[in-house]
């Protein structure tokens, strides 16, 4: 009977690592998913756009289009309701991931880049010392690895859209970090440099861990 149930376990056990190998196999060959993030005006679309020139696949950030369809109807969307907005950044967003995981993997070029993740949207309301119950949400979506882009003056300009100061920026900067480390996820900061310096620095650096 003993020797049954020695037989049983090892057919059990062979399953079991068939299953955790093929597991690891898929997790490998997937496109990874990786946020570039930051303050406000720390170059981070500039990189967006070198990577989306180099052939990556990126997903863009969508904040202004939402200002701008605020501005259309003479109203400040985010001053107006936070929440609501948030929601609908967070909807998008959302709807940026899910779909991701449906691109062909790219043997050469296997990363999607996103400008901003999940987690940006509760950092700014966190740094705004907003409410809201984003546990469940932070844990729920989980990228590969994040880039954090330093906050740089040097480059820092304020627009129509962009109102936060420089010293906001810094403060963003702070609670992105911190919410992506909540999250558990990996992530690197990249120090000031011109967009080929920093994208090539990214690419190594993912190149180099994968």
């Amino acid at each position: 009977m003993n020797r049954i149930l020695y037989y049983y376990f090892l057919i059990s056990l062979s399953k079991f690592i068939k299953e955790s190998n093929k597991f690891k196999l898929l997790n490998k060959l997937r496109n990874k998913k990786i946020v570039i993030t930051g303050g406000p005006g720390s170059g981070k679309t500039e990189i967006i756009k070198e990577l989306e020139n180099r052939g990556y696949y990126v997903k863009h950030e969508i904040v202004r289009i939402l200002y701008k369809k605020g501005k259309k109807k003479g109203v400040n969307a985010f001053k107006k309701d936070p929440f609501e907005f948030s929601e609908k950044l967070l909807e998008y967003r959302i709807n940026q991931f899910d779909s991701s995981s449906k691109i062909n993997y790219n043997i050469e070029k296997p990363y999607i880049f996103f400008d901003r993740g999940i987690h940006d949207t509760f950092a700014y309301l966190n740094f705004l010392k907003k409410n809201y119950n984003y546990k469940n949400i932070i844990f729920s979506f989980s990228y590969d690895f994040v880039f954090l882009l330093n906050p740089w003056k040097k480059i820092y300009v304020n627009d129509n859209e962009r109102m936060e100061s420089f010293s906001d920026s810094r403060k963003l900067f702070n609670s992105i970090k911190l919410i992506y480390s909540e999250a558990k996820i990996k992530s690197k900061i990249i120090l000031n440099d011109s967009v080929e310096n920093r994208v090539d620095y990214i690419i190594n650096y993912l190149n180099h861990i994968q």
